[in-house]
């Protein structure tokens, strides 16, 4: 990517100094800027169009970097305004239709933006632009100069924008735009009511979730995680070696953890800290478990039967008629002795929730179980101050003094399933709203390859397989 974006600076900026030395060949420059930025701009408008969640999820992403929380109601909207503007002045462009106007329009929104994204590649809030979607994933910096890259013909657009004369009428012209903003507006609302009509994500279907992190594992296992023996392997061969840490809250505290922690906790975050640049495998960070059965992502994803995932990242987020629709299915798959799980990264008290929803729908038979759990917190004063300490901590030194004890107890809800037809897993957020664009989704499995994924619009009444 490096080097494309050399060579095409160095081309722009060439023809561009040339053009001001009385060139012969200025109608050839302006064909091959207009369409070079035309075709550009129509690229980077349908990735987005096709996938409007995903860029939403994007834009919510540099508002929480940004503390614009506030504005998350408006990302959508957002997704759906920035990639049809962005498709239709490539669209104009590249047709000559209304070309003075795009071209101004081309020039003020790279004046805009260059300079955002290099603030954004000298801070990287958010480690990916998101500027071509998933179709092609490029780094903070390759998007500056890619902004850098498209300046240049911009502005020799802009300078020479009389001479973007069209052999077509002005009503026609204005039709032409007219099927082209109808058309990318229902690209994307048929994409956000069902499913990407083109899915670049690594999770498509015939994708095979267990070949696609094998590599991963493998090379963890031959490769020793030392630093200094990991700069001396080339970077082409090295592992890709990052930890992730995972901010979670609960009763208003939030708490930093290496590994995914129980369903009590909420999601709020996750980051990752590169240690070795490398071959990085396409699903990294898939992973299925419950406090019940611990982590079972080896069992589904070699289950030689077919096995049904219902994907919520959020419970309380999402379409409860969906829900009810994936009960129906649920019902019917576990008469047929088909597998059929949820992987959510909801809460407990969430999930309890939909069941008692469902519940009432379908009348399951659902028994509490109340086991009580004790701790024992320990009190130590020291200086005149006392400071609680659990059975697993302890002082910072011995000039604390043991003052008292005291045994702590609590209640946990223990929920059968008796005649309820599926079971709750736990996935990090980002995962699901990466494997499926719904709220709820349905994704079939059969040996760890992706059979076939639904929308909740579009949910199979029967498992007919």
């Amino acid at each position: 990517m490096n080097i494309i974006l050399t060579i095409l600076s160095v081309f722009f900026l060439a023809t561009f100094v040339k053009s001001f030395l009385k060139c012969k060949h200025e109608k050839k420059i302006i064909f091959i800027y207009r369409s070079f930025i035309g075709l550009v701009f129509i690229f980077s408008g349908f990735v987005k169009a096709v996938d409007p969640l995903g860029y939403t999820y994007k834009i919510i992403d540099y508002f929480t970097a940004f503390g614009l929380e506030s504005l998350n109601n408006f990302a959508f909207l957002l997704a759906i305004f920035f990639s049809t503007v962005e498709f239709i002045i490539g669209f104009m462009l590249l047709l000559n239709v209304k070309a003075k106007i795009a071209a101004i329009i081309v020039f003020i929104f790279m004046l805009g933006f260059t300079p955002l994204t290099l603030i954004l590649a000298i801070t990287n809030p958010v480690s990916d632009c998101g500027c071509f979607g998933d179709a092609l994933v490029i780094t903070n910096w390759q998007t500056f100069w890619k902004n850098i890259v498209i300046f240049i013909p911009s502005l020799y657009l802009l300078l020479n924008r009389k001479k973007l004369v069209s052999s077509i009428g002005n009503i026609k012209q204005i039709g032409i735009i007219g099927v082209g903003v109808l058309s990318i507006i229902y690209v994307s609302i048929y994409s956000y009511k069902n499913l990407p009509i083109i899915d670049f994500r690594p999770y498509k279907i015939g994708n095979n979730i267990l070949a696609l992190s094998k590599e991963f594992y493998e090379l963890n296992d031959s490769i020793p995680l030392e630093k200094v023996i990991i700069d001396a392997i080339p970077t082409d061969k090295r592992e890709y070696i990052a930890e992730s840490t995972y901010l979670y809250e609960k009763n208003g505290v939030v708490k930093e953890f290496t590994e995914i922690p129980d369903s009590t906790w909420e999601w709020k975050e996750t980051k990752t800290n590169v240690i070795s640049e490398g071959y990085k495998p396409p699903i990294h960070d898939f992973s299925i478990y419950n406090d019940t059965e611990g982590d079972i992502t080896d069992v589904i994803l070699n289950d030689t039967g077919y096995v049904y995932l219902l994907v919520s990242y959020k419970i309380n987020k999402s379409n409860f008629l969906g829900f009810e629709k994936a009960t129906q299915l649920a019902i019917d798959c576990k008469n047929k002795n088909i597998k059929f799980i949820c992987l959510t990264a909801s809460t407990d008290n969430d999930i309890l929730e939909l069941k008692d929803s469902l519940n009432n729908k379908f009348n399951f038979r659902i028994n509490n179980e109340i086991s009580a759990q004790t701790e024992t917190i320990y009190y130590y004063e020291k200086d005149g101050e006392v400071q609680e300490f659990t059975e697993n901590e302890q002082p910072d030194s011995d000039d604390w003094v043991l003052v008292g004890e005291e045994q702590v107890g609590s209640e946990q809800v223990k929920e059968s399933t008796d005649g309820f037809p599926f079971k709750f897993y736990s996935t990090d957020e980002t995962t699901l709203k990466t494997i499926i664009r719904a709220n709820p989704g349905i994704v079939l499995l059969k040996h760890g390859t992706i059979i076939n994924k639904w929308h909740y619009n579009n949910f199979p009444d029967k498992c007919d397989l």
